[in-house]
């Protein structure tokens, strides 16, 4: 290969110099080409692929900064952000494993220190750190609504650098306000086409602590393509809060299990899900929401009754809070972990430990991925566990198992 760059690169050489040679100053000054410099031109660019360094495997695992994505509507507060430079587009085309579904990521999430639970670290912090691990994930573009508390407008502008310069031409809006508004969603609706781009995947959050810890993104991959060939209208890919997940899923129909996922219908509107972009529709625009509603969080639109029981107080009176809406799809890997774990819900830490800045690889024993799997299995006074009967099959656990290479135990009793 230094051989072939080296011949490149004098082959290169010589038709820069025939180039230059073709190239001569009129009387007037300005510089002409002569008919005798097209033949340069040509070799010239026939030769650039032969001076790359980069090897064919290698090329597969770039990203182009030449994404496909959602149309623009230009306007005072949607705009392709074209003024990133080109050495930034360079640093942003970080190598990532190919995958042949994308999607993109939607988020609108408020950002303060004022919570009544405790911090541990800067809110601010925690959500720099959960943004960083979606970086390398199959993500197009990224369309970010971000309000900053007071407490955090002095970073602001670094908060701006930094994604930026790490996510390049995929960062396709930022904006540091949120949506709270049916009136502000159908903008946003109406600016990336939602009607004609009905199958698009969306990750869609309105959290910003929920940190992607998978070994890799195989299988999150492998749901992409799974969501993508779903023939249902609406669908979703639960991303978080695992063990629970994990039971609801045969709470309301019998689960099935398809490769590393568990595929249900019910109806989940979650803002922590990869959405299909027509049902992201079906909420926003759709549907009537009541005059002057405004939501930090969709959860609470829709609440199916068979999954929320008496809590089910749906927002919006006209939907259908009784039937399934979507096929329902959870991973048999743990893909994303709320940054500070679960215990709201009553699952202890010393079952599903919390994260931490520095250090966010779990210990992946047989042992410990049973205990985070199984977690929820005892839980009965949240709305998902009270009333339902079902536990997570042995099955699950062995597939779970194999997915993380991790040898199973003599015993897979539950």
């Amino acid at each position: 290969q230094r051989c072939q760059l080296w011949a490149a690169l004098f082959v290169l050489l010589g038709a820069c110099g025939g180039v230059l040679l073709s190239v001569r100053r009129s009387k007037s000054g300005r510089l002409v080409r002569c008919r005798t410099g097209r033949g340069a031109w040509l070799l010239l660019l026939a030769m650039l692929p032969l001076a790359s360094p980069v090897s064919p495997s290698q090329n597969a695992y770039l990203v182009s900064g030449d994404v496909p994505t959602w149309p623009f509507a230009e306007g005072d507060h949607w705009q392709r952000r074209d003024n990133i430079s080109t050495h930034k587009q360079l640093n942003a085309g970080r190598r990532r494993p190919y995958c042949p579904i994308s999607m993109d990521l939607l988020l609108s999430t408020f950002i303060t220190n004022k919570r009544s639970r405790g911090n541990r670290y800067s809110r601010l912090q925690v959500f720099r750190h959960a943004m960083r691990s979606y970086f390398d994930l199959p993500i197009n573009g990224f369309y970010l609504f971000i309000q900053l508390d007071e407490e955090f407008s002095s970073q602001r502008q670094n908060l701006e650098n930094e994604l930026t310069s790490s996510l390049g031409s995929r960062l396709q809006h930022l904006e540091f306000t949120r949506i709270l508004t049916q009136a502000r969603w159908k903008w946003l609706m109406s600016s990336i086409g939602s009607d004609n781009h009905s199958g698009r995947l969306v990750f869609f959050l309105q959290n910003d602590d929920h940190v992607f810890i998978d070994v890799d993104t195989s299988l999150l991959c492998q749901g992409l393509m799974l969501l993508h060939s779903e023939p249902s209208k609406f669908k979703t890919l639960y991303m978080s809060h695992w063990p629970e997940a994990l039971r609801l899923t045969g709470k309301v129909s019998p689960p099935q299990r398809i490769g590393g996922f568990v595929r249900t219908n019910l109806t989940m509107v979650d803002a922590v899900q990869v959405f299909n972009l027509g049902f992201l529709h079906h909420i926003f625009v759709e549907l009537e929401w009541p005059q002057g509603l405004q939501v930090r969080r969709i959860d609470r639109l829709i609440m199916q009754r068979a999954v929320w029981g008496t809590f089910a107080q749906s927002l919006l009176r006209t939907a259908d809070s009784e039937n399934s809406l979507q096929a329902f799809f959870v991973p048999l890997r743990e893909l994303c972990r709320k940054f500070d774990g679960y215990m709201h819900i009553g699952i202890p830490f010393a079952k599903v430990p919390q994260l931490e800045i520095n250090h966010t690889v779990p210990v992946r024993s047989a042992d410990s991925l049973k205990q985070v799997m199984l977690a929820a299995e005892k839980l009965q006074n949240d709305p998902w566990s009270r009333g339902n009967n079902f536990s997570v099959p042995a099955e699950w656990v062995s597939v779970m198992l194999d997915l993380y290479g991790v040898p199973r135990t003599t015993s897979m009793d539950l």
